[in-house]
C-alpha cells in the first residue's frame, strides 16, 4: 500500500481525492496547504489523518509518494524537496516551467533513486488506445484539429486588476501551459516530433497568453491546437484522414465520446472512471517497477516540455522561472 502526501488544497487536489476512489493499492496519508484553516477543512472532508501548513513537515512524514498539485511555477522547488528526501513525485502538468528545471530534476532523481511521474491524463485515457488502433483505417492523415477553451472563473478577477496565478508569469501561467499542453501530449504520442512549431497568441498585459493557436507541422499534415481562457467554445477534436475522420466532443485531456464522421460509428463513450483515476493507476504501475514504461513516459514529458518552451519563446512569453 503506497502512502501519498498531497501538496496543495486547490480544485485539482479535490479532483485527485475523487480520482483515488477505486484504487486499492494506495491511500492519502497527509496534506499540506498554505492556509491552515482551509487545509484542516480539506483533511476533515476526506478523512486525512495528518495536515500541516508547513511543507517540510509533510515531507518529513516520509510518504512513498508526494502529489504536487500546486501552481505551475511551484512544482520545481517542491519537487527538489521531495526528491532530495528520497520521495518520488506525482506531478501535475505542466511538469515544470522549463527544460532546465526538468533536466535538474531528472539528474536529482537518478542520484536519489526516485521517480518523476507527470500526471498525463491524455496518455492514460482509455480512449487514446481506441484512437490509436483506429488510425490506420483513416488512410493518410491530412489534418488534425484540437480545441480546448473555456472562460476561466479567474479571468474576471484579472479584469478587475487582480493577479490570479494562472494569468501571471510569476506562476508560469497562460492558456498554452494550462490547456494547450493536452493537445501537445496527444500529438506527440500519436505522431512523434513535428518538423516545425509555430505559436500565435493573444497576450495579456501580465505577459502570459490568454488564447492561442499552436501549429505543429508534420511531413504530410498539420496539427492545429487551439486554446483559450478568456472565451467559451465547445470542446472538439478531429483527426482527418483521406478515408475517414475521427471526431470527439471532448478535449484531448479526456478523449471521450469518440466516433467516426462518415460512417457514424461510435468507437468509445467513456471509461468507468474519470481519466485522472487512470493517470494515478499508471503512476502506481511505474512505482511498482515497470521501468520501461516509466522511462518512456519521462522521455515523452521531456519532449512535450521542449515543444512548449519553443512555442513560448516564439511568442516572447518569459516566466520568472526562466531567469
Amino acid at each position: 500500500m503506497y502512502q501519498i502526501g498531497i501538496l496543495g488544497t486547490g480544485d485539482i487536489s479535490h479532483s485527485f481525492m475523487k480520482a483515488m476512489e477505486g484504487i486499492g493499492n494506495a491511500g492519502v496519508c497527509g496534506l499540506y496547504g498554505r492556509n491552515l484553516k482551509k487545509t484542516q477543512e480539506f483533511a476533515k472532508q476526506y478523512g486525512i489523518a495528518f495536515c500541516t501548513s508547513n511543507e517540510d513537515e509533510l515531507i518529513g512524514q516520509k510518504p512513498d509518494l508526494i502529489y504536487i498539485g500546486l501552481p505551475n511555477s511551484m512544482h520545481y522547488n517542491s519537487a527538489i524537496k521531495a526528491l532530495s528526501a528520497g520521495i518520488s513525485i506525482l506531478i501535475e502538468k505542466p511538469i515544470v516551467s522549463n527544460v532546465k528545471e526538468l533536466d535538474h530534476l531528472i539528474a536529482l532523481s537518478k542520484k536519489t533513486n526516485t521517480k518523476i511521474i507527470e500526471i498525463t491524463r491524455t496518455l492514460s485515457a482509455p480512449g487514446l488506445e481506441i484512437v490509436r488502433d483506429y488510425l490506420p483505417k483513416l488512410g493518410p492523415i491530412r489534418f488534425v484539429h484540437m480545441s480546448f477553451a473555456k472562460y476561466s472563473r479567474k479571468y474576471d478577477a484579472y479584469l478587475r486588476g487582480e493577479a490570479p496565478n494562472v494569468f501571471t508569469t510569476e506562476y508560469s501561467g497562460g492558456a498554452l501551459y494550462d490547456l494547450g499542453v493536452y493537445g501537445v501530449h496527444l500529438a506527440l504520442t500519436l505522431f512523434g516530433d513535428p518538423k516545425r512549431i509555430h505559436y500565435d497568441c493573444v497576450k495579456l498585459d501580465s505577459g502570459v497568453d490568454a488564447a492561442g493557436v499552436l501549429n505543429l507541422t508534420y511531413p504530410e499534415f498539420l496539427v492545429s491546437i487551439q486554446c483559450g481562457k478568456n472565451f467559451e467554445r465547445p470542446y472538439d477534436l478531429y483527426l482527418c484522414g483521406e478515408k475517414e475522420t475521427i471526431t470527439s466532443l471532448s478535449p484531448a485531456s479526456t478523449m471521450t465520446h469518440i466516433s467516426t464522421l462518415k460512417s457514424k460509428e461510435e468507437l468509445f463513450k467513456e471509461g468507468e472512471y474519470d481519466v485522472f483515476h487512470y493517470a494515478i493507476v499508471d503512476g502506481l504501475r511505474m512505482m511498482d517497477g515497470d521501468e520501461e514504461f516509466y522511462q518512456a513516459r519521462l522521455a515523452h514529458s521531456q519532449k512535450v516540455l521542449a515543444v512548449m518552451c519553443e512555442a513560448r519563446a516564439q511568442a516572447d512569453i518569459v516566466f520568472e522561472a526562466d531567469q
